[in-house]
């Protein structure tokens, strides 16, 4: 983040959600909070909008852990489960003069199982909002099925790395599973990515994989400097 426009300042909740002296539910919330480095009042403006976004999320999160999730984790921790937990993490995964990408990681953790979430949004910062993949890429059928095609190929790279953990029907999990909504930019191109637990064992992560945007020309509409 040292050459964006913008400096990040991370807030964090950890207070745990307690009852009758028994833990319920433990939270590890992190949001981020945006300050323009110049005086732009567009940039300024879209700072506002991103932190109210990010800060009315972590809170709305928090609520949850400490309402619905706790009144479940009472019963079971008075059975002598473990305390549940509430995990989001935000980080900024790019940031140049005329976009910013920013990754949601959220779990949670029922005494027992845990489960893991994904989500990020890339924000123009004319048009002072989160816009969609339509926005980059093409999006008609024959240039989603491009984008499946290379994201297989990386995929067929590590396929017999146990490091990664790929299912045997991973290349059909990754056609079947697609969305454009998983993607976010990064340095070099743009990240597509697949929620833990679709296309290998959940202990692995999220599945991402980066393609340049000089491999996906063809179905680019606009780039920044991250290209």
């Amino acid at each position: 983040m040292d050459n964006s426009i913008y400096s990040v300042k991370n807030h964090v909740i950890n207070s745990d959600v307690t009852h009758g002296g028994r833990t319920l539910v433990v939270q590890n919330i992190r949001y981020p909070q945006f300050t323009a480095k110049a005086e732009n009042s567009i940039q300024s403006r879209l700072a506002l909008i991103m932190n109210r976004f990010y800060r009315g999320g972590a809170l709305k999160y928090s609520s949850y852990a400490s309402g619905k999730l706790a009144v479940k984790a009472e019963r079971s921790v008075a059975r002598g489960s473990k305390p549940f937990g509430a995990v989001m993490n935000c980080s900024v995964a790019f940031c140049d003069e005329s976009y910013v990408s920013v990754i949601v990681d959220l779990s949670g953790f029922n005494g027992t199982d845990s489960v893991g979430q994904r989500v990020s949004q890339t924000w123009s910062i004319d048009k002072m909002s989160t816009v969609p993949y339509s926005h980059f890429f093409k999006s008609d059928f024959t240039s989603k099925a491009f984008i499946k095609d290379k994201i297989v190929e990386l995929a067929r790279v590590h396929m017999s790395d146990p490091a990664f953990g790929y299912y045997g029907d991973c290349e059909k999990l990754i056609r079947k599973n697609f969305s454009t909504e998983n993607f976010y930019l990064v340095p070099n191109g743009a990240a597509f990515y697949y929620d833990e637990g679709t296309l290998c064992d959940a202990k692995f992560g999220p599945s991402v994989f980066v393609l340049p945007f000089d491999r996906i020309d063809g179905v680019v509409k606009v780039t920044s400097s991250a290209g």
